[in-house]
């Protein structure tokens, strides 16, 4: 599963949402959280926010700590797949989970605003 997780990371960091999902889709994300986040990214990425929206509310529970993704990075990630999906109060409510000296506070910042239109 390491393998394929490297490649949809690849696909994804590349663009190739609709191709990391298909390299994703026979395993089950719920043994590999890491691949479950990248996998929320492609399907964010492709425009179903709603099933992101779905892996992303499980993974920015408290106490689940994916190696190698920063927690403010999942929590963004969520409030993105929440205003994808209509939901850009929510999407504030957890904007504001994330600390203000965070490494992703200009993105947070841009989001802030995009919530806002």
């Amino acid at each position: 599963m390491a393998l394929t997780r490297q490649l949809v990371i690849l696909l994804v960091s590349g663009g190739h949402f609709d191709e990391a999902l298909a390299v994703s889709a026979d395993f089950d994300t719920s043994k590999d959280l890491a691949l479950s986040y990248w996998k929320s990214v492609a399907l964010a990425g492709t425009g179903d926010h709603a099933s992101a929206k779905e892996l992303l509310t499980t993974l920015n529970q408290p106490g689940v700590v994916i190696p190698g993704i920063p927690k403010d990075r999942i929590t963004l990630s969520f409030a993105r797949s929440l205003r994808g999906s209509g939901d850009p109060e929510g999407a504030l409510l957890v904007l504001a989970e994330i600390p203000q000296g965070s490494a992703l506070a200009d993105e947070v910042q841009l989001e802030r605003g995009a919530d806002l239109l």
